[in-house]
């Protein structure tokens, strides 16, 4: 049995499992990994994922829903984030806004971005 993880906001640039994380994105590791980086200051408390903050994501608007969505492709690393045909991976997207995404959703948005920058 894998040991639990969590999500841990970065309170200072750090580098894990070959990825680089900036303030203010969170990283999933597990309790044992995170010890010593929070001692450091660069991790923050683990982000409660319960069902209550499940439940959050829910109440979004699709207008909110898109608007984060945008927001965290606009974060991604295009080296790591990013799919072979040039899309977004959903995992990623997931991560960094906190709620599920479909792969339709974090396409449709991706291709209206890339229409507009057209």
């Amino acid at each position: 049995m894998e040991p639990e993880t969590k999500l841990y906001p970065i309170l200072s640039k750090i580098r894990h499992n070959g990825k680089r994380y900036s303030e203010g994105e969170s990283v999933e590791m597990t309790e044992a990994q995170a010890e010593t980086l929070q001692a450091l200051g660069v991790l923050g408390e683990p982000e409660d994922t319960s069902l209550t903050a499940a439940s959050e994501a829910i109440k979004l608007s699709a207008e909110e829903r898109e608007a984060q969505i945008r927001e965290a492709i606009k974060r991604l690393i295009p080296e790591d984030d990013f799919n072979k045909d040039g899309s977004p991976k959903v995992k990623a997207v997931e991560l960094l806004t906190k709620f599920d995404v479909s792969a339709d959703e974090v396409k449709a948005v991706h291709a209206s971005m890339t229409a507009a920058a057209q």
